[in-house]
């Protein structure tokens, strides 16, 4: 099968690799779609390996999100072939840029019927990191800053902290206003300003958005290690985790209308650099995803 892979001292490369075989409780899932994030720069880089994320000389895997078909099932696996899954891929030596992958099967939901599978794509990693780090903040409600609210994250975070109860003000471009205030957020701003009991800081801005938390409040970030150092607020970051459970939640939220996913372009398996490219490409909204034949 073909990977894309980055070896230490290396860039990212198409490369021919055997095909895993599923153990006990794993399965072989014939990748068709991944959308590209954030993190694919960080890792095309050798980020991980810096970070400590993996070993300083493992041959890193590119993609993090992903949805296919599953083709073969280890015993206790519980998933049979021909099911439509998606997952978040969080270890960094195994990626979705592919076209297959072994997974556990405790890391998989079902795609819903009516979903494509491209759509599908670009749910896990966005939609499990928006949830998780709502989680991080303690509470349910109270007034909650959501930077870079047109995002990905940001706008599942939006979404799913109005639906919990939070009254959400969201930072993001005058041009984007009405599309974040149609995710749920009472109040859509493109400067800072206010008091709020917690920040979600899905644009990465740092100190400016901990200063708008409130004395005790909560600032969660989503790169873990960069959260700003204050003795005045509580500041965290999130580690997004794979977990089938939840996901298949989200996916149930995302089959009512709830959640909207949201595909820019997409590129086949080859032209991954050019899908990184895009992706990189500030202003447009939606994720561009890797297509696997």
């Amino acid at each position: 099968m073909q990977a894309v892979l980055v070896a230490p001292g290396g860039t990212p490369a198409l490369v021919d690799v055997p095909v895993p075989e599923p153990g006990p409780n794993e399965v072989l899932v014939k990748i068709v779609a991944a959308a590209v994030n954030p993190v694919d720069a960080f890792t095309a880089a050798g980020g991980p390996r810096e970070a400590g994320w993996a070993a300083p000389d493992a041959v890193l895997a590119m993609g993090w999100d992903l949805a296919g078909e599953v083709v073969a099932a280890g015993s206790g696996a519980g998933l049979r072939p021909g099911v439509r899954v998606a997952a978040l891929v969080a270890d960094p030596t195994v990626g979705t840029f592919a076209e297959y992958a072994v997974l556990p099967a405790a890391d998989l939901a079902v795609v819903p019927d009516g979903m494509s599978t491209v759509d599908a794509a670009t749910l896990p990693l966005a939609a499990l990191t928006a949830a998780q780090a709502l989680d991080l903040t303690g509470a349910t409600s109270g007034d909650l800053l959501v930077t870079g609210a047109a995002g990905a994250v940001g706008g599942f975070a939006v979404t799913l902290a109005a639906r919990a109860g939070w009254t959400v003000t969201g930072l993001a471009r005058a041009a984007d206003a009405d599309a974040v205030r149609a995710l749920g957020a009472c109040v859509a701003i493109d400067d800072l300003g206010g008091r709020f009991d917690a920040a979600l800081d899905g644009a990465v801005l740092g100190d400016p958005v901990a200063a708008r938390v409130g004395d005790g409040g909560v600032y969660v970030g989503v790169i873990p290690g960069g959260e700003p150092r204050t003795d005045r607020i509580r500041t965290v970051a999130v580690s997004a985790a794979a977990d089938g459970p939840r996901l298949a939640g989200l996916f149930e939220l995302a089959a009512q209308g709830v959640l909207t996913t949201r595909v820019r372009t997409t590129f086949p398996l080859a032209r991954f650099d050019d899908a990184l490219t895009e992706a990189a490409r500030g202003g447009a909204r939606g994720k561009v995803v890797i297509t696997v034949a």
